[in-house]
Order: structure tokens, then C-alpha cells, then sequence
């Protein structure tokens, strides 16, 4: 239930301006919760340092057992505090989810400042007092002055760890009365203020810190994306996604070849009359889908790697690697058979288009490791023209 509670009241402020979405509050509290528990890792040994001074002046000073209680309470928290930050750590660290151990980890802290006050317990109540006693003082001091700035970032928590170091002071200080300090709870009280007051100042630096970081990640990230869109719209065809001719030659220059591919040429059937009969968003269907057709078909082969172009309206292209001549001859006769059957998939409102009838034409020729790209695709456009030619709706192959 406590650690319920710190984990409400001891998140960063919800000073996020309401432009902000989730997302973007979620990561900066991320990065400030990673600065913390970095933070908190530098802290230990001068936790530790502090521990033995606070031994070293308990042993030196007349009735010093007193605070040997309260000291072994400290060494705990110590401790608890380390392994809990620790826990955290690994999870940022491997980027798993943190909750539970972020909520551990707050609860050590304010554990911390409970033991924090326990140890000033018999200086507050006036159980004794000693010049080694300044030691002991000055060492919680700063050691509440270190865990203030440290959770400053974490404005909630900061003021949960304070508040509960006080009010142990304040109400332990309460049930001893009879010997009450004012001197000492005083200037607790007011080295405190001021040290609040720092540790929120520096908690609000850490916060744009963190701000600017995610900021700057995620312009970074967005003129990556925007980047890579601007490629991919330089180097793609917008209406059916296929490679453009530029990318199509540019692509096919860098491959190294070392056997005979085979290359594709398309062209649809009387398209122009399918545009003009039954209009353009008709035609850009067959487009797509046609596109989809070669898409799948060069998926499903084996060789490759297969490339796939839209040459212009309707011209396709797929240049075919690692298969012989008469699997590159079934291919082109498999895509003509798709292509088809592309009129009985269209749909114009959910009825059937009567009256559409889509085919094409494919020429094929060999691409030797000698020949250029722009060499083979003038030979296929030649038996492509021979297909057409001879009634359409065939496969032409160059001579062997």
C-alpha cells in the first residue's frame, strides 16, 4: 500500500504541456528516472564514508553506544537503498518494464529518510551531547542534503522523503519532550528549507535536460522517417509501390552477375480503351492489382533476388536471377495467366465490372553477365511487339 502511494505521489511533475501526448510525457519520465538511478550509483560511497564517520564519533565520545542502534539502522538502509537502485538499473538497462522496481526503489528512499532522522534522535531529544556529536550532525545533514538534490528531478518524491524524515524527527523529538532540543530541530528544519529549495531548482534543470534529450531524439527520429519517406517516394512508383525506372536501372547496375538472368517485359492489353470506357480510378485499379500480381509471383520463386519495375502507364518489367530459361519461360506464361484473371477480381461498388477484359503481352530475353540492363530490355521490348503483334494476350520469347 505504501509503496502504491509513493508511486502516485513521487512521479515527475505534470508540468507537460497538454500538446504533449503520453507518449512523449512517458519517455521524458523515463530519462529522468535513468538520470536518478545514475545519480544514485555515484552517491554510495559517500554514504558509506559518511556511515564510518558517524561510527568513528559514536566510538569517541563518553555514552557514544546510544547511537550504536540507530547507526547499525543507517548501515541497513544503506544497503537496501543500493540494492533496490540496483534492481532498477538492470531493468533500464534492458529496457523491460520498471514499474515495480521504480516503486521498490522509492520506497528505499523513504526508508532512508526515516533512518536519516532515527540517527539525529538522540542529539534532538538532548540525550547527549558532545563536540564528536557535530560529527554525527553534520553527516546527516549532508547526507539528507545528497538524497534531496538526488530525487530533486522527482519533485513528489522528493517532498514524500523530506516529509517523512521530519515528521520522524518532529514526532520522535514529540514523545521525548521532557528533554526537547530547540536548537538542534531548528536548524534541522531550516537547513532543510534551504535545501529543498536547491534540490527542486536543480530537479527543474534535470527536467529540461531530459526534455531537450527527448526532443532532440525524436527530431532526429522524425528527419530520419522523413529521410527515408523522401527516398522511398524518389525511388518508388506512388501508385503501385513498385521500383520507378530510375531506381529499376540504378538497382540493376550495382548487382553483380555471375550466370544469365531473364527479363520480364509487360505491357497491358488495350489499356487506353480500358481508361476510356470505364475511367481512370477503374484503370488505376488494374494498375495496382496488376502490380500485386507480379509482387506475389516474384515472392514465390525460387532464385532471386527478383526485381519487379513499373516501367510507365502500363509497361512492367521483372528481372529474374538464378533460374533457368524454361523456368523463365513458365513464370511469364504463370504471370499472363494471372493477369488474366485480374477482371474477375475488380469490384466497383461491390458489383463485378461487366464488360473488363484485362490481359497483356510479355516478352522475354536472356541478360548475360556481359550485357547491359538497357540491352536486354531492348530485346524483350522486341518480343513484346512480336506478342502484340501476333494477337496479344501471348508470351514471346527472343530467340535462344
Amino acid at each position: 500500500m505504501l509503496q502504491s502511494f509513493l508511486s502516485k505521489w513521487s512521479r515527475p511533475n505534470a508540468d507537460v504541456p497538454t500538446e504533449r501526448h503520453a507518449e512523449w510525457a512517458t519517455e521524458v519520465q523515463l530519462e529522468i528516472v535513468r538520470a536518478v538511478a545514475e545519480l544514485e550509483k555515484r552517491t554510495h560511497i559517500a554514504n558509506l564514508i559518511g556511515w564510518s564517520a558517524c561510527v568513528a564519533a559514536a566510538l569517541g565520545m563518553p555514552g557514544g553506544e546510544i547511537f550504536a542502534v540507530p547507526i547499525a539502522w543507517r548501515l541497513f538502509s544503506i544497503l537496501f537503498v543500493r540494492h533496490s537502485w540496483r534492481k532498477l538499473r538492470g531493468k533500464l538497462v534492458n529496457y523491460e518494464p520498471y514499474e515495480e522496481e521504480l516503486a521498490f526503489a522509492k520506497f528505499s528512499a523513504v526508508v532512508s529518510g526515516f533512518f536519516w532522522a532515527l540517527l539525529l534522535l538522540p542529539l534532538a531529544v538532548g540525550a547527549i551531547w558532545h563536540p564528536l556529536a557535530l560529527i554525527i550532525l553534520t553527516v546527516a545533514i549532508i547526507g539528507v542534503s545528497l538524497g534531496c538534490a538526488l530525487f530533486g528531478p522527482l519533485p513528489r518524491l522528493l517532498f514524500v522523503y523530506y516529509a517523512v524524515f521530519m515528521t520522524t524527527v518532529i514526532g520522535l523529538v514529540t514523545i521525548a519532550s521532557a528533554s526537547f532540543n530547540w536548537g538542534v530541530t531548528g536548524f534541522v528544519v531550516f537547513a532543510g528549507c534551504g535545501i529543498v529549495s536547491y534540490a527542486l531548482g536543480s530537479g527543474k534543470e534535470h527536467r529540461r535536460s531530459a526534455e531537450t534529450l527527448v526532443e532532440n531524439r525524436r527530431l532526429s527520429y522524425e528527419l530520419k522517417r522523413a529521410l527515408s519517406r523522401s527516398k522511398e517516394l524518389a525511388e518508388r512508383d506512388p501508385l503501385t509501390g513498385l521500383l520507378n525506372r530510375r531506381a529499376f536501372f540504378e538497382k540493376i547496375a550495382k548487382q553483380t552477375r555471375t550466370q544469365t538472368a531473364f527479363l520480364l517485359a509487360l505491357d497491358l492489353d488495350y489499356f487506353k480503351r480500358i481508361n476510356d470506357r470505364f475511367g481512370h480510378a477503374v484503370g488505376d485499379q488494374v494498375l495496382e492489382t496488376s502490380a500485386g500480381v507480379l509482387t506475389k509471383l516474384i515472392t514465390d520463386l525460387p532464385g532471386g533476388p527478383h526485381v519487379s519495375v513499373r516501367l510507365g502507364g502500363e509497361e512492367f518489367a521483372i528481372l529474374l536471377n538464378g533460374l533457368d530459361r524454361a523456368t523463365a519461360l513458365s513464370t511469364a506464361e504463370a504471370l499472363r495467366e494471372r493477369v488474366a484473371k485480374i477482371s474477375d477480381q475488380l469490384r466497383v461498388d461491390g458489383q463485378r465490372i461487366d464488360g473488363l477484359r484485362v490481359s497483356a503481352s510479355i516478352g522475354l530475353a536472356a541478360l548475360s553477365p556481359d550485357e547491359t540492363i538497357e540491352e536486354a530490355l531492348a530485346a524483350a521490348d522486341k518480343a513484346l511487339y512480336r506478342a502484340k503483334d501476333s494477337g496479344r494476350d501471348k508470351v514471346i520469347a527472343e530467340a535462344a
